[in-house]
């Protein structure tokens, strides 16, 4: 009995062995019958593939669980396709992949290797590795139609067939297209690969080939209804992409109308409700918003249909704005809705927008703010809404500062972030102007203060300085370090982020506080003794309590020197704070004008300018200005008042002359155009190493276009870098040295200290390191480097210094691209330009868009990605193959992370 047990174990074993493999020596057979079909079909269900489909799915589900819906915005249709970050399952997608790959190269003759290839560009396809996917399901498409087996089939029949007649050729092809009834048989994936290659197209934007595919799925007679469904709803995707909301309708009801998973129908139903409110039809809307509710979803979705429908109810004119606020304040109330808060005010605050009381609307926003707890997608659309109010009251400091906010949270791949990045960095300098200009005027007026009032406002900073802290008020000899009044003047639009234990720093509490006192006394106006009948002769005014608190707090000498030591001392420094807003002033009139076209404050800045400011130095560009915007407004009065300025009062000026003499302005023009090639020439032959032509055309500029002309500190700068290259290190410090006390408050003198500072000292005195000005080859405009988007990539990363071991930092990398990058089969190298700065190169990458999405990934998982025992202050960048020879050249590392922050460092 045991010897026939045996037996049969090995005989099976043998027959498993036989049916399974195949022989290196001969031809494998392509479509085998019998047990070995049998064989391998069940050991490439049951092995690979099933193991590899429950991974996908989990990853399916796991990133759709990390997407975060914007519920101010029509809902993503594809959850796991909308999340920006597909990171977190690399590890498990590569995983699948490789299974999947196991069953096609040890089961090809099964019928699941179609099925294994459609994981594998599923996995890509999460994976957004579109282009690699597409290619996949289009092979799956192409290899495995019908038409295509039955070739196949017949190319490798062991024995001559007879030739058959048209019409039994046609017989056979129809009998081979007509739709199998799959009840308990294995059905074919390709129509399925066929949705998802429509899918792909519409990932990579190519709608006309997405639509040409889902056009063949629904002229499908034999299409099975899942199906039906997926090939719609793919079809409404196509027009959602597009943001063709309306054409997007008929594909999304008759997806709905198929599906049958509960969850879709619902997120699908959802969805078309908020087409049809968003396009104005508020009674459709309504209807399918019952119908969502009836179907009873999730909390977050069931609270959103309801407020929804208030909103729904008030666009639409069936309720007015008073009740539907009303309504929304006591969703607030409701405990349930304590996490969604933050929706509620922003809902408010729209209201408020457009009943146009924007205080009540930025009051409801920063209650939106301040009530989210992890909602990103709803703090990016307060912090954006907020920027927007601001910016159309022209408070240009509190809208650059809140499109800043924006910035931190909204996610790359939203439509809008392009926009809030260029509006950031629009309000960028007019901002700063602003600030320049209030500062150095609040400056300015402390000068003017007596001692007293000194005193007494260094209290009041050192009053909030102590609240913001969390300090107690009260007495107090000593105080924290003082910190200079620049720094110290509240920011228009920050309050502390630091939360208190409080009670009174706790909204809920002071609530309810709020509610006993007024069942109990009745509304009342807040103020001290309020019981008593003769309060007013003893209740301290505002003003009085103040003083009575700050008079408790003491102020050193040295904490008053350090509170206004940046407040002018002496005529010299009130000249030059002067001069500062006088110069800002007159850069806003430009900014309002050239960058957000806001003529009245341009108008505005230019005659605070001449009125601040009479002769100044820049009086004549603004009374010109000025003329120029009065002259296109056709104001005749305004525009001659100050045309005549320019000529009475400037009459040799170039302004002058070209108001006298229209041709004049056509010359200036040319004269500019010339002044910009003649750098530019200067700067090539500097950039060929020709230094001594270089500088001989940096001196003769003066001469041909006068010392005064606009370029002469970029000249100046340039000649110095020559003269570094030609004299040696002293020289090139002393040429930097007159730079920097001839161009006060420009780009070129920053310039000029970063690169003196590199060499090793403030002055020519200053100690110096031995570094050679040829590996200074341009700190500056770093124009030898030339931004690249397509060709090989690589990502270099600098290490923080040489006591970093560089085998640590490869073999962290090392890990997180096995981890994650299995497929792509990075290299890692090592490159060494000088004995301090260790470099790792990662290579390769197929164009910058590639390189970029690594980058990108790397620095949102710094620890994960080189461990903090190797290093953690190291800076990553992407850089072309073209600049990384360059940089071999050069072998100067400082001029190339110029060049990829200035060019990468916002993307």
């Amino acid at each position: 009995m045991k010897i026939t047990k045996v037996f049969l174990f090995l005989l099976i074993s043998s027959l498993l062995w036989t049916a399974c493999s195949t022989s290196s020596k001969k031809k494998a057979v392509e479509y085998p019958k019998g047990f070995k079909k049998l064989m391998h079909n069940l050991t490439a269900r049951f092995n690979g593939y099933h193991n590899a489909k429950l991974i996908v799915k989990e990853s399916i589900t796991n990133l759709s669980d990390q997407y975060q819906d914007n519920y101010n915005q029509v809902l993503a249709l594809y959850k796991e396709s909308a999340i920006e970050d597909a990171q977190s399952a690399y590890g498990q997608l590569d995983e699948a992949t490789k299974k999947s790959s196991i069953v096609i190269s040890l089961h090809r003759p099964s019928k699941w290797a179609d099925d294994s290839y459609f994981l594998i560009g599923q996995s890509q396809y999460l994976k957004k590795e579109y282009e690699a996917a597409r290619e996949t399901f289009d092979f799956i498409v192409k290899e495995y139609d019908p038409k295509n087996i039955a070739a196949k089939k017949a190319k490798y029949g062991k024995k001559k067939k007879k030739k058959k007649t048209i019409a039994q050729k046609k017989k056979e092809e129809e009998k081979l297209l007509k739709e199998k009834k799959y009840a308990l048989k294995h059905r074919p994936i390709r129509k399925t690969a066929m949705v998802w290659l429509a899918r792909t197209y519409v990932e990579e934007g190519n709608y006309d080939d997405a639509m040409f595919t889902l056009r063949k799925l629904k002229n499908d007679t034999t299409l099975i209804k899942r199906l039906q469904a997926e090939t719609a709803i793919v079809e409404s995707y196509v027009h959602l992409k597009q943001k063709k909301y309306k054409e997007a309708i008929p594909a999304l009801e008759r997806g709905i109308d198929l599906i049958k998973k509960k969850k879709k129908k619902n997120r699908f139903t959802y969805i078309l409700a908020q087409i049809y409110q968003f396009d104005g039809n508020s009674g459709k809307a309504a209807e399918l918003y019952a119908k969502v509710l009836k179907m009873r979803p999730e909390y977050d979705m069931e609270f959103r249909t309801r407020l929804n429908m208030i909103l729904n109810e008030w666009e639409s004119g069936v309720a007015d704005a008073e009740p539907s606020l009303n309504k929304l304040k006591r969703m607030s109330k409701d405990i349930k809705n304590e996490e969604f808060k933050d929706q509620i005010y922003f809902a408010m605050a729209n209201i408020n927008l457009e009943e146009e009381d924007q205080i009540a609307a930025i009051d409801n926003l920063k209650k939106s703010i301040q009530f989210n707890q992890t909602n990103q997608p709803q703090k990016a659309d307060s912090y954006l809404k907020l920027a927007e109010i601001y910016y159309d009251l022209e408070k240009y400091v509190n809208s650059k500062k809140y499109y800043d906010s924006t910035l931190t949270v909204i996610s790359t791949s939203d439509d809008r972030y392009g926009d809030v990045s260029n509006w950031k960095n629009t309000l960028k300098d007019i901002a700063e102007q602003i600030e320049i200009v209030e500062l150095q005027d609040s400056l300015i007026a402390i000068s003017n203060m007596n001692d007293d009032d000194r005193l007494a406002l260094a209290k009041k900073l050192k009053k909030e300085q102590l609240e913001k802290g969390g300090k107690t008020n009260g007495p107090r000899r000593t105080g924290p370090k003082g910190q200079s009044l620049a720094n110290a003047i509240p920011s228009p639009s920050g309050a502390s982020n630091t939360k208190s234990n409080w009670w009174a720093y706790d909204q809920n509490q002071v609530k309810k506080g709020v509610k006993e006192f007024e069942k109990k006394w009745g509304s009342r106006k807040l103020e001290d003794d309020w019981r008593r009948s003769n309060r007013r002769s003893i209740n301290l005014s505002e003003e009085e309590e103040i003083a009575s608190v700050e008079a408790r707090i003491f102020v050193s000498e040295e904490e008053m020197k350090t509170i206004f030591k940046d407040v002018p001392d002496s005529p010299e420094k009130l000249k030059r704070s002067n001069e500062k807003i006088e110069e800002a002033l007159f850069t806003l009139g430009n900014l309002y004008r050239d960058r957000i076209d806001n003529e009245p404050k341009s108008i505005e800045a230019f005659e605070e300018v001449i009125s601040r400011y009479p002769k100044g130095k820049f009086e004549v560009e603004a009374l010109y200005a000025l003329y120029l915007m009065y002259d296109n407004a056709n104001n005749r009065n305004l525009a001659n008042q100050y045309k005549n300025r320019v000529t009475d009062e400037y009459p040799l000026s170039r302004y002058a002359e070209v108001i006298s003499n229209p041709n004049a302005a056509s010359a200036f023009e040319k004269s500019e155009a010339k002044l910009t090639d003649y750098y530019n020439d200067s700067y090539a032959q500097f950039s060929t190493n020709q230094y001594q032509q270089a500088l001989s055309m940096v001196n003769s500029a003066d001469s041909l276009f006068g010392s005064e002309n606009k370029l002469q500190p970029k000249f100046s700068l340039l000649g110095a870098m020559c003269i570094g290259n030609i004299d040696g290190k002293e020289a090139y410090k002393i040429a930097l040295q007159k730079v920097i006390t001839d161009y006060p408050d420009t780009d070129e003198q920053k310039k000029a200290q970063e690169i003196l500072k590199y060499l090793g000292g403030s002055s020519s005195t200053g100690n110096a390191t031995n570094t050679n000005p040829n590996d200074i080859k341009d700190l500056g405009d770093v124009k030898l480097y030339q931004k690249v988007e397509d060709g090989l990539h690589y990502i270099l990363i600098k290490l923080s210094g040489k006591e970093v071991k560089l085998s640590d930092a490869k073999v962290s990398v090392t890990d997180y691209n096995t981890k994650y990058h299995k497929l792509a089969n990075h290299k890692i190298s090592s490159l060494l330009l000088d004995l301090n700065t260790p470099i790792m190169i990662v290579r390769k990458f197929r164009g910058k868009n590639e390189a970029m999405k690594y980058l990108k990934e790397i620095e949102a998982k710094r620890g994960e990605f080189l461990e903090d025992k190797a290093d953690k202050d190291y800076k990553a960048m992407i850089i072309s193959q073209d600049n990384y020879k360059i940089l071999l050249r050069l072998r100067q590392l400082d001029s190339y992370v110029k060049f990829f922050d200035e060019n990468y460092g916002n993307q």
